[in-house]
């Protein structure tokens, strides 16, 4: 009896130990408890199982062989989300003045533009040129950037970009040193020209717009009543038979706000170096519309 009655104490004293050493091997199974629907009393602690690891792949091993256009440009990288940038220079000025220029869109992508800065003291107004080709503009962006304007002439690959990419070139422009914010305008051509009138009207930091031979009356009627009363130039060709009917329905829906500017021949910027009288009248339409406001 006296031995059984030791044995007892001996099991007693041992078992807040065993309790202990039940519980640390539990922890220790690698074998992960099943949720069940009533509560249990298995006691769950972390284990000695590895942690899961995460693989930081390359921006190569993600595109595969195609690198996201600015990736590794350090300065749109550092941007955060959202965020717009200055026109990125990739070169000092040339003889004639302009620099060469990168311009960051919203997915990341960047376009190439030439940037004719005002060498004036003080903030100007700032111009957006949009065409299918830079040199078609002439002499133009030059001669404004005389008369004290800032000018960004950009080629776009597309006309069918979101409205949102427009958001960003205007964005863009009111960042440039020079330019004043609030008086901003735009100049586009052909198939640009739609896309910018549908642009202006969706953002208000587009203050005037010169179209030059538009060609979808369906995307600018539909734009038209958004962007008016701001002012509007549209210019097109009598012998032009798709841009020319779109011209006229412009000037007579927004005709309070709109000057416009009927020639003989000639389409898109190529008006302007078959019309004597064209050059300044843009002139004086943007120092009414963007200098004495």
């Amino acid at each position: 009896m006296a031995l059984a009655s030791g044995t007892n104490k001996i099991v007693h004293s041992l078992l807040p130990l065993l309790v202990l050493l039940s519980v640390f091997l539990s922890a220790c199974s690698t074998t992960e408890a099943i949720p069940t629907s009533r509560p249990t009393r298995i006691a769950s602690a972390p284990t000695l199982q590895a942690s899961p690891t995460f693989r930081i792949q390359s921006s190569g091993e993600l595109y595969a062989l195609e690198t996201p256009s600015g990736s590794n440009n350090a300065a749109s990288a550092g941007l955060p989300s959202g965020q717009y940038a200055p026109p990125i220079v990739e070169g000092t000025r040339n003889s004639d003045g302009d620099q060469v220029v990168e311009v960051v869109l919203t997915d990341g992508s960047m376009l190439a533009a030439d940037l004719y800065e005002t060498a004036s003291l003080g903030r100007v107004p700032g111009l957006i040129f949009l065409g299918s080709d830079p040199l078609s503009w002439g002499a133009l962006p030059q001669t404004l950037r005389g008369r004290d304007y800032t000018v960004l002439v950009l080629s776009l690959p597309r006309t069918d970009s979101p409205v949102s990419d427009f958001q960003s070139l205007l964005e863009t422009m009111s960042l440039v040193g020079s330019v004043d914010p609030s008086h901003i305008g735009v100049f586009a051509e052909l198939d640009s020209a739609n896309w910018a009138l549908e642009g202006c009207a969706a953002y208000e930091l587009c203050d005037a717009l010169a179209l030059f031979s538009p060609t979808s009356r369906e995307r600018t009627q539909a734009a038209i009543t958004q962007f008016a009363p701001r002012p509007l130039l549209v210019a097109a060709a009598q012998d032009d038979a798709e841009s020319y009917p779109v011209a006229l329905n412009l000037a007579g829906i927004a005709q309070a706000s709109t000057q416009f500017e009927e020639e003989i021949t000639g389409k898109g910027a190529g008006l302007l170096v078959l019309s004597d009288t064209l050059q300044n009248s843009i002139l004086n339409w943007l120092d009414e519309q963007l200098k004495s406001n």
